[in-house]
């Protein structure tokens, strides 16, 4: 009995030995598995990671870091030069072909002395004025014998009658107004409806609705992965939207249906110090102003704020002076100006 139970001892201490080296030994067998499994798994995850980063990641980061830019900058002719009063505060500048005469509206702005004018485009006298009160005038267009005026900060704008100047109506829109245009629907970015599109000084234009002026939709500016802010004088010429980028000499000519800048033309080096003579100690301010003759000739014109001089321009379009805006200072602020012009506006 004793060596029976010796025995019984002996097996059932023996037995479970076996049981237990054939588990480790599985488990055993099951680690390297598991381990190219996790590994399979943790691949997976960064190759997804890869993925997104190629697609989200590292475009934002390129769009902040490694901003590129694609569309040509161009040169300019000038073919004529004509007098423009040096009290004007430009801020939008229309053509129109008047009777037996050309001339242009403009709106000077100003905190206390805002107005509309329409001038002579040969002589630059001043035909009539119309004092703006209580705004801070800006760009203005012209549709169906109505003119659209915008204010800076008073979030509201001014239609007139073109003929009588009466206003008629008056309407309301969010944020600040700078410049005013008016896109028909072969250009605009819904092709349903006429529109008229405003810039506020950001990389967005608001399309508004040609007949209520509700804000439909609006049109990110950029040029390849660069958005482009300061957006701002606004003008159709034969069939692409420009806007001058304020502090700078540089004009966009922008898409206006997707919002992409087809090309740049730098206006840089337009206004002389012999044009300055004849007004010593002037105090004169950004590039601002571009009118167009969509009824006659094609004719293109530029100016200034408080400059003594209009421009009759052509654009160099046979070669480009640059294969981009890059590389150039940011936005190409003149940082002095923008300095004292941000001083004086309580920025």
């Amino acid at each position: 009995a004793g060596s029976a139970s010796s025995g019984s001892r002996a097996a059932r201490k023996a037995a479970p030995q076996p049981a237990r080296k054939a588990a480790g030994r599985g488990r055993r067998r099951l680690a390297p598995a598991a381990v190219r499994g996790a590994a399979a798994g943790t691949g997976a995850l960064l190759v997804a990671a890869s993925a997104c980063w190629a697609l989200y990641g590292a475009r934002e980061y390129q769009a902040k870091y490694d901003p590129f830019s694609v569309a040509p900058v161009f040169g300019y002719s000038k073919l004529r030069e004509l007098p423009h009063d040096v009290q004007a505060f430009t801020q939008g500048l229309v053509f129109q072909r008047d009777e037996a005469r050309d001339v242009l509206w403009e709106s000077s702005g100003g905190f206390s002395n805002s107005e509309l004018r329409k001038v002579d485009l040969e002589t630059g006298e001043v035909l009539r004025r119309t004092p703006v009160a209580g705004m801070f005038a800006e760009g203005i267009a012209i549709h169906e014998n109505k003119l659209y005026q915008l204010s800076w900060r008073s979030r509201y704008g001014l239609l007139y009658d073109l003929r009588t100047l009466e206003v008629i109506r008056r309407w309301s829109y969010s944020g600040e107004g700078w410049g005013l245009a008016f896109v028909s629907k072969q250009y605009a970015v819904d092709p349903r409806r006429d529109c008229f599109y405003m810039s506020n000084g950001t990389d967005r234009i608001h399309v508004l609705d040609a007949e209520t002026l509700e804000e439909v939709t609006r049109v990110h500016v950029m040029d390849g992965n660069r958005s482009i802010p300061l957006l701002n004088e606004l003008q159709m010429v034969r069939g692409e939207l420009w806007a001058n980028i304020w502090g700078s000499g540089y004009v966009a000519r922008i898409d206006a249906r997707t919002g992409r800048v087809n090309s740049w033309v730098n206006f840089m080096g337009l206004l002389t110090a012999e044009h300055m003579q004849p007004h010593p100690g002037h105090r004169l301010d950004v590039f601002n102003g571009i009118a167009f003759d969509d009824r006659g000739r094609g004719r293109v014109f530029v100016t200034g704020k408080r400059w003594p001089r209009l421009f009759e321009v052509e654009v160099n379009e046979s070669a480009p002076v640059a294969s981009s805006i890059l590389p150039s200072k940011p936005f190409f602020l003149d940082e002095a100006t923008v300095k004292r012009i941000h001083a004086s506006m309580n920025f």
